[in-house]
């Protein structure tokens, strides 16, 4: 988990996940599992929306949604609307709109 919280916004496999953490793909899966109740991929992505919707909070209008998106992984701007959406029930647009 430190090294996923340390290298958030960088580009990120889960078998340099697990590579970091000196295990194989299988152990880290299943200790990740055990662990949080969720698959490292699933936190990677839950921690990434965390971060790009506080950016968009404290936003106030200087950055777009996409360049925002993009600063926490997210290439696919269609995907990272419709998972943002599922999360925090709006558009991040909307939230942008909020924060200006």
């Amino acid at each position: 988990m430190d090294f996923i919280e340390a290298h958030l916004a960088e580009p990120m496999t889960i078998g340099s996940v697990a590579a970091a953490a000196g295990v194989g793909l299988r152990t880290l899966q299943s200790a990740f599992r055990a662990r949080t109740g969720r698959t490292p991929l699933g936190y990677i992505l839950d921690r990434r929306l965390e971060n790009a919707h506080l950016d968009l909070l404290a936003n106030e209008g200087r950055l777009t949604v996409s360049q925002i998106a993009y600063r926490w992984g997210f290439l696919h701007m269609g995907e990272f609307a419709r998972r943002y959406r599922e999360r925090y029930g709006e558009p991040p647009s909307r939230t942008g709109r909020r924060s200006a």
